[in-house]
């Protein structure tokens, strides 16, 4: 039997039949926007790879500075954990009225769907209205 050294990153999370798009990081991404309105904690998450210790110093620093509360089998827990998340997950999270979230869920029932994962899609919607609006 091998073991796995904490330093390897903890094989990546394999999507669910129900989900078959949509990777962890982009769970990851939707939670965050869920709970924030601070583009750079979306960011953190940038590069850091699921079961490693940048994971885990990415949800260290979003942590320190927002008031998230974490439930088992939510994606940031999976992310650090290297586990795969519940797939009831968002019933724990509704999207905060000023999240980064809210506004995507805003924008995309005036404009339609964005292209891309949540965050990437909101990137988009902006565009979009400040097109629509002359700004």
């Amino acid at each position: 039997m091998t073991t796995q050294s904490p330093a390897e990153p903890v094989p990546h999370f394999t999507p669910t039949a129900t989900e078959p798009a949509e990777t962890l990081l982009q769970q990851v991404t939707e939670q965050v926007m869920r709970c924030t309105d601070d583009e750079a904690a979306v960011f953190a998450f940038d590069g850091a790879s699921p079961g490693t210790p940048a994971a885990a110093a990415a949800l260290g620093r979003l942590l320190s500075t927002h008031a998230i509360q974490l439930v088992a089998g939510c994606p940031l827990m999976a992310f650090v954990t290297g586990t795969e998340p519940d797939p009831h997950w968002r019933a724990a999270y509704p999207p905060r009225p000023s999240s980064l979230f809210a506004e995507f869920e805003f924008l995309q029932a005036l404009y339609g769907p964005g292209e891309g994962d949540p965050f990437e899609a909101l990137a988009t919607l902006r565009l979009r209205a400040e097109e629509e609006l002359g700004c």
